[in-house]
């Protein structure tokens, strides 16, 4: 959101509440995926710094590729136009993603064997590396949940120590997520990136 925007709820709540009501029920019908990718195309169109920053972000975390990614700012190149699209590459080399570092981006995503399944124990969170991406998993009885341990802020790898009970703290920034759900709950506004898992024949797999 910007600073001007920010401000307009603040002082205009009535008026602005409609609008985003509006946006709400406008892509009620659409996926988390596409809606979040639709907004970047927006805020790449618009300009915005910090909300192309923040609905990236979002779109990763949803599912999105980098690729995925790339491309939609390609396709929107009628509406957006080179100078635009040059604008919001820079942003993201800027953001220093490491999903979109051209080595990564050349290796085709693959399922990864993390570990045995029973071995993260149910209402727990551990750490874990598999082929040197850190990972934090949350096991709620048969539903696991794995997130990439980078944070979202700096990229910077979030260490088991910083794990508190339900709480990871960052060490760089102190941002502060719920291990659980991957919420940023403390200084910053943008989640960890879950990565998409499955167990397949009691072994806890991982998409990247």
């Amino acid at each position: 959101m910007s600073d001007a925007l920010d401000y307009l709820l603040k002082v205009r709540p009535e008026a602005l509440g409609h609008y985003f009501a509006f946006l709400k029920d406008a892509g009620k019908h659409l996926d988390p995926k596409t809606k979040n990718l639709i907004s970047v195309i927006t805020k790449v169109h618009s300009q915005t710094d910090r909300g192309l920053r923040q609905y990236l972000r979002r779109a990763l975390r949803e599912g999105c590729t980098p690729v995925e990614v790339l491309d939609a700012l390609l396709m929107a190149f009628p509406a957006l136009g080179l100078a635009k699209i040059i604008w919001a590459v820079d942003v993201i080399l800027d953001m220093n993603l490491p999903e979109f570092q051209p080595d990564t981006l050349s290796s085709p995503a693959q399922w990864h064997d993390i570990m045995a399944s029973t071995d993260v124990k149910s209402g727990e969170v551990m750490r874990t590396e598999c082929n040197g991406l850190g990972l934090f998993i949350y096991r709620d009885k048969k539903t696991f949940q794995v997130y990439d341990s980078r944070c979202p802020h700096r990229s910077t790898n979030i260490p088991e120590l910083a794990l508190k009970g339900d709480t990871l703290t960052c060490p760089k920034h102190q941002w502060e997520f719920d291990a659980k759900s991957g919420d940023c709950i403390k200084k910053g506004n943008s989640p960890l990136k879950r990565i998409q898992s499955k167990v397949v024949n009691g072994r806890l797999m991982a998409f990247w």
